[in-house]
């Protein structure tokens, strides 16, 4: 076996990267930043509620967590698979926007309404196929767009990493992402409902209670609260970067 396989892991100061010697005593104080060396070691990384035991009151603490004290969950994350979070996100955004579509173009499939996406899709199966055609193609999009665009942000911030020669693996951007994948559930759970009653709007339906021109301020909002859910991935992912960029990795995982 090689000597560099023998090695020790380098254990760096997570705030500064300083290399702090193995056997640093927890009193100890990072020589360059100050930062106490027991903050560094990697037992310190017990794992998200979620790493800790899946199920479904940490994965609701984990979405709290990011959303409210994203710090604190990246100060106990550890690096590993956490395919099953980014999962369990894409599911649950991807059932919202069933829900939503299914309450915009719901009248279509029971009554054959006429609307604007039903003159788009006319050709494929009439009013009422047309309409579950979009009902398909939207939970659709969620549910593919929201794991590839977690991939694609945890191969960026890999290689922002390694330009910037930070330790920084891939186990430690898989957790971050997944757990970002927050932002996308809270960005479909807050827009999903505004778009779909401005398309209920928008086809002029009395019983709603909702005028024609008021559906484009309803479109505006849903758009906004998207962005806003796109945005909260993003600075969670770089915070996490940041946060994460000498971790130390827990004994275990070592």
């Amino acid at each position: 076996m090689a000597r560099s396989q023998l090695q020790e892991p380098r254990f760096l100061c997570e705030t500064c990267g300083y290399e702090l010697a193995h056997d640093a005593a927890d009193g100890e104080v990072c020589p360059e930043c100050g930062r106490p060396v027991a903050d560094s070691l990697g037992r310190v990384r017990v794992g998200s509620p979620w790493q800790q035991r899946p199920s479904v009151e940490s994965y609701v603490a984990s979405w709290v967590g990011v959303l409210t004290s994203p710090g604190q969950l990246l100060s106990v994350l550890s690096p590993g698979s956490t395919r099953h979070l980014l999962l369990a996100h894409t599911l649950v955004a991807s059932g919202v926007a069933f829900l939503c579509a299914l309450v915009a173009l719901g009248p279509d499939v029971l009554r054959g309404r006429v609307t604007v996406w039903s003159i788009w899709f006319d050709g494929f199966g009439g009013l009422r196929g047309s309409a579950l055609i979009g009902i398909a193609i939207i939970t659709s999009v969620v549910s593919l767009l929201i794991p590839l665009l977690s991939v694609i942000e945890a191969i960026g911030l890999r290689i922002i990493a390694w330009q910037r020669r930070w330790r920084f693996g891939k186990g430690y951007s898989s957790a971050i992402v997944a757990h970002g994948a927050a932002g996308w559930v809270t960005g479909v759970m807050l827009g999903g409902p505004l778009l779909a009653t401005a398309a209920l709007a928008y086809d002029s339906l009395d019983w709603i209670g909702i005028s024609y021109r008021a559906s484009h301020k309803f479109a505006i909002a849903g758009a906004v609260a998207m962005v806003a859910g796109l945005l909260l991935f993003e600075m969670f992912a770089w915070r996490g970067l940041r946060r994460c960029r000498f971790a130390n990795s827990p004994p275990d995982v070592r």
